[in-house]
């Protein structure tokens, strides 16, 4: 395309095809580079961050069922120790009874 000059009162006027219009259009600003690196770099943080919950919820999860597992293992040494002590404790008992009871012979 060619490129037409009018000129209206001194003033230059120019016909300017649109593809160069495109090539003369501005650059972005530091500004603008500087915010769109900020959302970018936001983004990214942001999915990081929900990625890491993830990780961390299903640890959490892992652990917790792993903790209520060896606190009902416990729960049942503790329950069997306990019957054990009550059997010791009856047996001390007759067995202090049968020693009263062959003192008294």
């Amino acid at each position: 395309m060619y490129v037409s000059l009018w000129i209206i009162c001194d003033d230059i006027v120019m016909i300017i095809p649109d593809i160069v219009k495109d090539k003369w259009k501005s650059q972005p600003t530091t500004l603008d580079i500087l915010k769109t690196e900020l959302q970018t770099t936001r983004t990214q943080l942001e999915e990081e961050l929900q990625t890491t919950r993830t990780q961390l919820d299903q640890k959490l999860q892992t652990t917790r069922t792993q903790l209520e597992g060896e606190l009902q293992a416990e729960k049942t040494k503790t329950y069997e120790l306990q019957q054990k002590v009550e059997l010791l404790e009856m047996s001390h008992g007759a067995l202090v009874e049968r020693i009263e009871a062959l003192e008294k012979l």
